[in-house]
């Protein structure tokens, strides 16, 4: 064997093998390609889409385009003096949000101020603005998808992350249940604190995985700040520092157990405990707001596990038969009472085993159950708010959706035929999205829609009737009236209103017995009082009017 061949057989020695891992990106040596791994294309695209979006909400939307002011845009747009700006300056527009009904949402009611001082009363407008909210954020859940999705912890399994990014943004811009959010026009309040989170949260990712100092400073300032505009528009932002600190530690530090020990999570966890404490009211206002629920605080908190668990159902199963401004949804009154408030504690513990689980080999998985989970912790907890509001899935469902379209990606057989059941559902939630606005645009046939899906709620009828009487049609404002206080013999305002219908029609003994009636329900209701000096008065019996009115004007210097 010649000396050449020999040399060539010997065998060379084994290098020390490398970690294989490059989940860590806190090296910008890793960071540095995933700016590079967008091809000119994949960027076209996504202009593209992005440019492609507005168009398609307004599509989406144009049906509700018209409709009125309903249900609690009366207090906090229509007859909110705060926000009627006659002049356009800074200590007006602080005037707007700070002397509003909510405080510390002042930003959505700035927004508010500037449609009314640009479109006064104009519907149209505040619409509108709405639905760009709703499109901007489409926007920025595409492009944090696709940036998610292109980390080195996610790389391999998700390659094709635009398209993935794609979907994940339509079927969340063309969920029904995302019309609580754009056609309700007070609901402002909600679109815009999760389109200024995203904004954060991607300003974050982006200063992340910068390489440049600058340019990482400047998106980290555009976190801050989008942070802010966020917690201004409505207290769900609280949770902001969490999924940030969480993402952080996900994605870019491998879940290592010694980020948890840095002195960041501290300081985030004190921003959070000092947001609830300014936000939230005193402890004693707190549980007081409980004298005004028709729950406990143990009741709300069972409840809510099954809340959570319906909310996943109507994510999936959007039929607009199923949607509603209004659940009335039964309470939990134990843990088998009913049994299925056991099996939904069972299935929300079990989900949070499925995250800690599958966090170190799934990370995405992980994630976005807790995202799932973490951002309804804020209104399906222990605050004593309304049991069920479709428009607080509007920022959970973004994590939901992430993890079904991606995980549907990687299951299925490559190719085209992936693209199919997907356009078909996008398709489905179009028409059905479309369905619903509907209903936003005509008031009567909102409150018909609501009290058609829950009968049994008095004061659906009595807006209703509210509606009825504002066309001009009264014996159906006193049908739907009458039914209220039939089903909530406590309901005033509904006797009240009966009483000014009779009074219209001058059916003045009517009228009497109606006003009686609701001043014995409430003797502090002011209403009362003045439906009888105002029947006293057209039945011309004087003595009896000023005797009201003077009451009236006594209960008004209190």
């Amino acid at each position: 064997m010649s000396k050449k061949n020999k040399n060539k057989n010997k065998l060379k020695p084994l290098k020390k093998s490398q970690p294989k891992s490059t989940h860590n990106l806190a090296d910008d040596r890793q960071i540095e390609p995933i700016a590079e791994a967008t091809s000119h294309k994949d960027k076209i695209i996504g202009l593209l889409f992005a440019f492609c979006v507005p168009f398609i909400v307004y599509l989406l939307y144009s049906n509700s385009i018209h409709g009125p002011f309903i249900f609690d845009d009366t207090n906090n747009i229509l007859y909110n003096n705060a926000i009627k700006l006659t002049n356009l300056s800074f200590e007006s527009l602080w005037s707007a949000g700070f002397d509003s009904p909510h405080p510390r949402r002042f930003l959505a009611y700035m927004t508010f101020a500037l449609n009314y001082y640009f479109f006064q009363d104009s519907v149209e407008s505040y619409h509108l603005v709405n639905m760009l909210i709703h499109s901007i954020t489409g926007i920025l859940v595409f492009f944090f998808a696709r940036t998610t999705l292109s980390l080195a912890p996610l790389r391999g399994l998700y390659p094709r992350n635009r398209d993935i990014a794609i979907f994940v943004a339509l079927i969340w811009l063309l969920h029904p249940m995302a019309a609580q959010s754009v056609a309700y026009i007070v609901q402002r309040m909600n679109s815009l604190a999760v389109m200024f989170y995203m904004l954060s949260l991607l300003s974050y990712v982006y200063g992340r995985i910068a390489t440049d100092n600058r340019r990482r400073t400047l998106w980290f300032l555009a976190s801050i700040v989008s942070g802010l505009l966020s917690l201004g528009s409505k207290e769900i932002a609280v949770t902001l520092p969490f999924f940030i600190v969480l993402y952080e530690w996900y994605f870019f530090q491998d879940l290592k157990l010694s980020f948890l020990k840095r002195w960041p999570l501290l300081v985030c966890v004190i921003l959070v405990v000092t947001a609830f404490v300014i936000l939230l009211p005193s402890a004693g206002d707190f549980f007081a707001g409980y004298d005004r629920r028709p729950f406990t605080l143990g009741e709300r908190v069972l409840t809510q596990f099954r809340v959570v668990v319906f909310y996943i159902s109507l994510l999936l199963f959007p039929h607009p038969s199923r949607l509603t401004v209004n659940h009335d949804f039964p309470l939990s009154h134990g843990l088998f009472d009913p049994v299925t408030t056991l099996l939904s504690i069972t299935f929300v513990i079990g989900l949070l085993m499925l995250a800690t689980y599958t966090a170190k080999k799934e990370r995405l998985i992980s994630f976005c159950i807790l995202w799932y989970l973490g951002q309804l912790v804020i209104e399906s907890s222990i605050i004593p708010l309304e049991l069920v509001f479709e428009h607080r899935t509007y920022l959970p469902s973004i994590g939901l959706f992430l993890l079904l379209v991606a995980q549907f990606y990687r299951y299925t057989p490559k190719g085209n035929l992936q693209l199919l059941p997907l356009g078909i559902m996008v398709i489905v939630f179009s028409f059905w999205s479309h369905e619903r606005s509907a209903v936003w645009a005509d008031s009567i046939a909102f409150w018909t829609d609501t009290v058609n899906k829950t009968p049994q709620v008095a004061r659906l009828y009595n807006n209703l009737g509210v509606a009825h009487e504002e066309r001009g049609d009264l014996d159906e404002a006193l049908v739907n009236y009458t039914r209220a206080f039939s089903l909530d013999g406590g309901l005033y305002r509904a006797m009240n209103n009966i009483g000014l219908i009779h009074l219209e029609k001058k059916n003045f003994e009517e009228a009497l017995r109606a006003f009686n009636e609701s001043k014995e329900i409430n003797p502090y209701d002011i209403d009362a009082y003045k439906g009888l000096a105002l029947t006293y008065q057209a039945m011309n019996d004087r003595a009896r009017y000023m005797e009201f009115l003077e009451q009236v004007q006594e209960m008004e210097k209190r």
